[in-house]
Formats: C-alpha cells, structure tokens, sequence
C-alpha cells in the first residue's frame, strides 16, 4: 500500500490568489460537476454514507484475477496491478491520499482512500491513470517490486504446498491453481505492450463494481461517479469449473523432506449459502480448534473462506509437528461433524459470536477495508451486506445450515513421511 503525505508550503511565485468577494455581491454557488457520459459509469455502484469516517474511500473491483493471466505469463495480472497503484501513487505524491491493490484469482480490487474535499480531484486523477497505458519506467518499478520477495521465496515449502493444495481443489492445469503472486519466469516474460493490452481490455470501469464508504452523500458520490446497477456477473465463460465439485471427495498425501508438515481440508459449499453465517462458522472453527492455549503441536491454524469458480470453499489449513498431520486431520473433520451434530452451548456461542463481530468492526473500522468488502459483495451477488445487522442473527442454526451445505471434502497431508501415515 502507497501512502503520500500532503505537502505544506507557501504559494508557489506567479499562483492564483484568492480575492474575497465584493460584500455587494452574494458568492456564486458552487457548480456541481456534470454527470460523467453513459459509457464511461461504472457497472455497479454502492455508497455507504458514515458521517464520521476521517476519510472519503473508494474500492473499485475488475473482472481480471491471476486466472486471467496469459498463457506462459503468470503474475501478469499482478505486475499489472501493481503498476497501477504505483503510478497512482506517482501521481499522488505529496498529497494525502492511500492507494493498495489486491490480486485474488478471479478478480482485483483497487481501493483509494482521501479527505472528503479531495474526492472529486482524486476520482478524477484515477480515472486517468486508468485509462491511460502505463509509462514504461513504471511498468519495470513495479516487476522489481515483484520479483524481490520471490526470490527471497525461492524454493519455500510453504508456498509449493499451497500451489499443491490449489491443484487438488481445482484441477493441475486449471488456470486458477496459477499462483496468484506469478512466477521469476512469468513475470520476466511480460512485456509493457503486453501489460498495456491487458489494462485496455480488463480496466474499464464499465465492467467494474465499486463501493464508496465516507462522510459523502449518496448523491454526491453517484453525481461524480454514475452507475448502471447491472446484476453481478459469474466468471468468464471460457474459465473451468474446478474439480471441487465433482462430487466426491478426495485425500492426497505428498511426502516431502520438509521441517514441518501442514494438513489443508476444503469442502465445497452449496450455493445459496448465507455468506456471513459462512464466515462466521470459519471463524468457529478456529476458536475450537486452536484456542489460545492450543496443543504445542500446532504451529498455526487458519480457517477461511475462498471463491472458486463454481462457489465457494470452507478452507481449513493447519501447520504442524512432524508426524501429527494425520491426527490433525482427524481433528479438523471431527470438529465440522460435531458442529452439525451439535452446535456448541449458547454461552461459547454468545462468546464466539462475540469476536467474530469485533474482527469484523475493527477490520471494518478503516473505510478503505469495508469499501473492498462492499465491492467485492456486489462483485459476487450484485448486493451489498449489512454486516452490523447479520452479525446479530448468528447462532447455532446458522453453523447447522451451513454445515448442512458443505460437499465432500478435499485434503492434502504434505510433509516428512513419518507424518504422512494413512489413516
């Protein structure tokens, strides 16, 4: 993420003055700028007015992940995007305006974050670097930004055991088991050229949807931004569907002369399945299986929510001792059969919905955080969600029903053989 500070000083020699008004004449009203032509608004468009928020942020979400990527050219998507956020944040120098970029499989988001008074310049110098092709020295900034941590990555067990994972939940050469991040080949082989068709045929905000959270009214914003209100789309027809959803299940074990051993289960799940409850049983899971005073076996444990092309995926990933892979597996599954048997009593509940709602409002608590969700949920549904209104309807029906939903689950045991005994 890309911060540029505003920059103090006196007026420039030869700068225009302001001239206080004759007191006979009454100041001119402010023109409201012209509504932006039909082509140029974006697909879909929500505002969240919060009259507190310190800053005006804007998240705008394209149709282009790493899944996007050229044949041969992984990390072409990334490289792309960072380009961008490193012009715009060129273009921002010395002002205060915070500028990031995320790069998932099907899609990347661009999130801009400044004062109220700032909002319609800063739309403006974004809309411009958006549609102008990149300067080149920019281009190669950004490939050196890229290529220094994966180097420094080179050869790390954990990233080839999460390429490993993706492959079993999509299929080897799906293009969404690419890594997101791209390969040192990959992005050598980009060129600007390349890098600059991508950006005129990905980067339009007519096929974007975008979410606005700020002290700015609803009709300001969309005055300033227009929007169509087009119904979400699913991804391009030409992606494939993943193998996660095939119906039956699977269990990969991978033996590898590592230090540790990680054990990942996904299930997929049914469409139609209340997002929030999803995350929330996420977050359950994680509060039974790791507590804080978690067995001294489990080096990490996360539990997350994933989109792949068919629907979602319930994504449980675990670091661990050599040797204890089998048995965590059986933990991590025995966890989700005892949710559904039997949702824990309504005092854990109340104390797990408890902070889930509070990750949730500090994440959230930075607008430029629930702008990305925001537009991310129009992105996936084409409706936003009331985050502070769902949390309130947690409880154990919800983990029912979403445990209910879940397909036959996908694992991989990688690590030291002596930690990829079969069950």
């Amino acid at each position: 993420m890309a911060l540029a500070l505003l920059a103090l000083g006196q007026p420039e020699a030869g700068a225009a003055q302001v001239v206080p008004p004759d007191s006979t004449t009454p100041p001119a009203a402010p023109t409201p700028p012209p509504p932006p032509p039909p082509g140029d608004t974006v697909a879909s468009l929500q505002v969240v007015t919060r009259s507190r928020a310190p800053v005006e942020a804007m998240a705008i979400v394209f149709p282009l992940g790493s899944g996007s990527d050229p044949e041969g050219a992984p990390g072409a998507t990334a490289l792309l995007a960072r380009a961008l956020e490193r012009e715009l944040a060129r273009r921002f120098h010395g002002e205060s305006v915070l500028v990031g970029s995320v790069v998932e499989p099907g899609r990347t988001t661009l999130t801009l974050a400044a004062p109220q008074e700032r909002l319609e310049s800063v739309w403006s110098t974004a809309r411009e670097v958006l549609e102008t092709p990149l300067p080149e020295a920019t281009v190669e900034a950004a490939r050196g930004d890229l290529l220094g941590p994966l180097r420094f990555e080179r050869g790390a067990p954990v990233r080839l055991f999460e390429l490993e994972f993706d492959r079993l939940l999509l299929g080897v050469t799906h293009p969404w088991a690419r890594p997101s991040q791209g390969t040192e080949a990959g992005l050598a082989s980009v060129t600007v050229d390349m890098l600059r068709e991508m950006q005129g045929r990905w980067i339009r905000l007519g096929e974007a949807r975008m979410a606005v959270v700020g002290p700015e009214s609803e009709e300001g914003v969309a005055r300033l931004i227009g929007h169509r209100d087009e119904p979400a789309v699913g991804p391009s027809p030409e992606t494939p569907p993943s193998v996660a959803v095939d119906g039956q299940g699977a269990r990969l074990v991978l033996e590898r002369e590592v230090v540790n051993a990680w054990v990942a289960v996904a299930w997929p799940v049914a469409s139609g399945t209340p997002r929030t409850a999803l995350e929330f049983t996420a977050h359950v899971l994680t509060e039974l299986l790791a507590p804080p005073l978690s067995d001294p076996g489990l080096f990490s444990l996360t539990a997350r929510v994933d989109d792949l092309p068919d629907g979602p995926v319930l994504r449980v990933v675990a670091a661990v001792q050599p040797g204890g892979a089998a048995g965590w597996e059986e933990r991590i599954l025995g966890a989700v059969r005892a949710l559904g048997e039997q949702p824990p009593p309504e005092d854990f509940l109340a104390l797990f919905r408890r902070r889930f709602a509070a990750q949730v409002l500090l994440r959230e608590s930075f607008p430029e955080a629930e702008a990305a969700r925001r537009a991310a949920d129009l992105a996936r549904t084409g409706e936003g969600r009331d985050m502070a209104a769902e949390l309130q309807l947690l409880g154990g029906r919800e983990l029912s029903v979403v445990v209910a939903a879940l397909g036959p689950p996908r694992i991989l045991l990688y690590g030291p053989p002596e930690s990829a005994a079969g069950r």
